[in-house]
């Protein structure tokens, strides 16, 4: 599924080239997917006869990330390809699974319940590459893709469930004490 993603990142210079970075980021983020839409073939009995059903996901997560970016150009300002990668630690803010029937005889019946056994705790590895386009000497925007590799199970469950993402982002930067 597609959802937006709101942070704050810091990112502090290891060196005086602009090459090496410390990463800081606190970001809400969302996973969400719809994992299955059946025909309504076979679900019926002698009153109601459902054209179909699905079932979707939600997972809604602040998380924690620190890590390491690494600046191929070496500048006064971030300029250029960059790799990242973070080590992320998400607090879950809540999680649900929505079930959606719909039938001929009826409006769509549509249940939310909390996901059973979700975990408090989320643990992920998030490299990026990177792109530093300097504005000024103070000023950076930074367009991002990347990858969310998660390193447990979204819940304590048989289902075995992990929940990943590729995502896209665009950073404004605010250069503080540079000339």
């Amino acid at each position: 599924g597609w959802d937006p993603s709101l942070g704050i990142s810091a990112e502090i210079p290891l060196d005086d080239h602009m090459h090496k970075f410390l990463i800081f980021e606190i970001i809400d983020d969302s996973k969400s997917s719809n994992f299955i839409t059946l025909p309504g073939g076979g679900f019926h009995d002698t009153t109601v006869s459902i054209t179909s059903a699905s079932l979707a996901a939600k997972l809604r997560y602040i998380l924690f990330n620190i890590g390491f970016k690494y600046d191929f150009r070496v500048d006064t300002v971030p300029t250029g390809l960059c790799v990242q990668l973070c080590l992320s630690v998400g607090i879950t803010n809540w999680s649900t699974f929505t079930t959606t029937v719909l039938s001929t005889t009826s409006s769509p019946d549509i249940a939310i319940v909390s996901i059973d056994g979700a975990d408090a705790l989320r643990i992920a590895l998030r490299p990026e590459l990177t792109y530093d386009i300097p504005l000024s000497s103070r000023w950076i925007l930074t367009p991002s893709i990347g990858y969310d590799y998660p390193l447990m199970n979204v819940d304590g469950t048989t289902r075995d469930w992990l929940a990943s993402s590729v995502y896209g982002a665009i950073a404004l930067r605010y250069a503080i004490g540079t000339n």
